[in-house]
């Protein structure tokens, strides 16, 4: 039947693109770690992060440092849009639902390292992927906003922080 063989095509194709995501996305994280952590614009970003004023005093063009940062920012965000594209239909608020997750990954995962975020993502996606499996998955997406917010008013700071307030 050629109905059954274009399911099992659509999802076996489903599964590479699910399979070249995670491959990608685990690649790209661990080369800008490598990036932060290991190179002079890493150094410099941190510094500039840290004390804006001790990083221009120190000759860092710290205007420069934010423009190129920023691009970089974008740059993931457009690789970020090109792998959700073929997952899901184009429309124009396609990306909210993410970028609400996103937050909230932050929020719990943590801010002053790069590290907080990436666990805080791991934290929330494996909650928004899981809790389906055992209840509604409208009741999952509020109770992951809920213990967000418990996470968040037990340690403000996220749970992968290294400052305090």
């Amino acid at each position: 039947n050629g109905d059954h063989r274009d399911l099992h095509l659509s999802i076996r194709r489903q599964r590479q693109m699910c399979i070249r995501d995670r491959l990608v996305t685990t690649l790209v994280v661990i080369a800008s770690h490598m990036l932060i952590r290991k190179t002079t614009w890493g150094l410099k970003m941190r510094a500039a992060l840290e004390n804006p004023e001790l990083a221009r005093a120190s000759g860092i063009s710290t205007k420069k440092l934010y423009a190129l940062t920023f691009s970089f920012g974008a740059a993931l965000a457009g690789l970020a849009g090109a792998l959700m594209v073929p997952q899901f239909s184009l429309f124009a608020d396609l990306g909210v639902r993410f970028l609400i997750w996103g937050f909230l990954a932050v929020m719990v995962g943590g801010f002053g390292t790069i590290e907080g975020p990436v666990l805080g993502a791991a934290v929330i996606g494996s909650m928004t992927s899981g809790f389906p499996w055992i209840m509604n998955p409208y009741v999952g997406d509020v109770l992951v906003f809920i213990l967000a917010v418990v996470i968040v008013r037990i340690k403000p700071m996220g749970l992968f922080s290294n400052r305090r307030i």
